[in-house]
């Protein structure tokens, strides 16, 4: 007869139920295990009945076996207890009389792991009932065999929460339904069931994703004719969101990043921009008729059209303006003139045009800035400094006890004080345009030309040549 070649755990001082059970079918497999239980004994020779010297030798061979397979899965430690027999039936019950003796300690342990024994989490329904069941058979061999009806509690007190609505209706049956077989495979139908159900809404849910994913994917396809990135429609643009600025109240400290203070701070599209809560809330417009110019820019202008005029080297500083504003046209490094635009401001209908647009160089102490975008406009009272650029570029506004200071990567840019309600800086200008009588071609000096440029001192040399 074939056997097979198998490794099981050898028994130390806390597996002997998981051996005694490995070690069962380890000895059915090699024919030895009715030798162990004593079922069969030694064959007598006897002619007439057919057993013969080579059956008793057959059966020895057998005994030998069983208690070798014995001895040799026992921890060396242990062998000790069955040392010195031969007799395969006296070894086993040996190690049960060591392992598991017949008192009340073991009858009350074996009560408690029953009282104890749990469905683990994500063990199936047939291995929690093939737990109680090998329990049951302990108890029984102790003489002290569990009541059916406990069985049936036992399987159905600890079950998980998505069964009470079978173990009410199992509660229910009938007494000569209540039985552990019959408890057993309903439950096992309704764990089928529950996992045919968790497994339909893993589909919905990965159906789910995919749909969700292939919207994004159809999403990425999309391109916007405005900045030409892909992934959104031109009015969902973001670029253009910017441009519509919104007004909040005080100033808030924006993270410099790393640019040379001396550096351009040039200017590509409006942020949105925070108000000064000591300061008016003006809102103005601009109207766009040039077809060349893309979106409509708004402006928050505090005083800029008041009636206390001021001089043209004196900024405001407007944490809520979207653009650079001045009004003195010789200050500009760069000037590009612009028509059909006009700002029209919301206090009392005025409207105010946009001449042109260019760069203009102020210079606080010894650092130079240039602003780009400057918008151009001789009506207006007051230049303008607006905020929302500056933070643009990464720049942070600090105030208090009537001072603004204005600082990027911990360095003092500038300081604009308060004065009239407003933030006021004064810089010095740069490349200033001034009249000069040079010309580029020669043209003859008579004296009518020299008496209508300098006739208030032209007199007086005359009649001093005639003294």
């Amino acid at each position: 007869m074939a056997t097979f070649n198998v490794q099981i755990e050898k028994l130390d001082a806390n597996n002997y139920s998981n051996w005694a059970a490995d070690i069962k079918y380890l000895l059915l497999d090699k024919d030895c295990w009715s030798i162990v239980t004593g079922t069969e004994e030694i064959p007598v020779l006897d002619p007439d009945k057919g057993i013969t010297h080579r059956d008793l030798k057959e059966y020895r061979l057998r005994a030998s076996t069983a208690i070798s397979t014995i001895y040799l899965n026992i921890s060396p430690e242990f062998r000790k207890i069955i040392e010195g027999t031969e007799d395969a039936r006296v070894a086993w019950d040996s190690l049960k009389k060591f392992f598991e003796p017949d008192n009340r300690s073991r009858h009350m342990q074996l009560f408690s792991e029953f009282l104890a024994c749990k469905i683990l989490p994500g063990e199936n329904i047939s291995l929690f009932a093939a737990k109680l069941l090998r329990l049951q058979e302990k108890l029984k061999g102790i003489n002290h065999p569990i009541h059916e009806d406990y069985m049936c509690f036992q399987l159905l007190r600890y079950l998980p929460s998505r069964y009470d609505s079978i173990v009410q209706s199992i509660l229910r049956w009938s007494d000569d339904k209540f039985k552990f077989n019959e408890i057993q495979l309903e439950l096992v139908a309704e764990e089928s069931r529950l996992q045919v159900r968790a497994s339909d809404n893993n589909e919905e849910h990965i159906e789910a994703h995919s749909i969700s994913s292939s919207r994004k994917s159809c999403r990425k396809s999309l391109v916007c004719f405005h900045c030409n990135r892909s992934g959104h429609f031109r009015n969902k643009c973001p670029e253009l969101q910017k441009k519509v600025p919104s007004v909040s109240s005080g100033f808030d400290r924006i993270p410099s990043t790393s640019q040379d203070c001396g550096r351009s701070l040039p200017d590509t599209s409006p942020p949105n921009p925070s108000s000064n809560n000591q300061r008016r809330r003006r809102r103005t417009k601009i109207q766009n008729t040039n077809p060349s110019f893309h979106g409509n820019m708004s402006y928050l202008i505090q005083a800029c059209t008041s009636e206390v005029s001021k001089a043209s080297d004196t900024w405001v500083f407007d944490t809520a303006a979207s653009h650079h504003f001045c009004k003195d046209k010789s200050i500009f490094n760069e000037y590009v003139p612009i028509s059909d635009e006009k700002m029209t401001v919301a206090v009392e209908g005025v409207t105010i045009p946009i001449e042109g647009k260019g760069i203009v160089n102020l210079r606080f102490g010894h650092r130079i800035l240039k602003f780009g975008e400057v918008m151009h406009s001789s009506k207006l009272n007051r230049n303008l400094i607006s905020g929302p650029r500056l933070d643009k570029k990464g720049v942070v506004f600090e105030g208090g006890k009537g001072e603004l200071r204005v600082k990027e990567n911990g360095q003092l840019l500038f300081k604009a004080f308060l004065r009239d309600g407003l933030y006021e800086v004064n810089p010095n200008i740069l490349n200033r345009k001034r009249v000069g009588f040079s010309a580029n071609s020669v043209q003859k000096l008579d004296a009518r030309l020299w008496h209508s440029r300098l006739a208030h001192w032209f007199s007086y040399h005359s009649e001093y040549r005639e003294k």
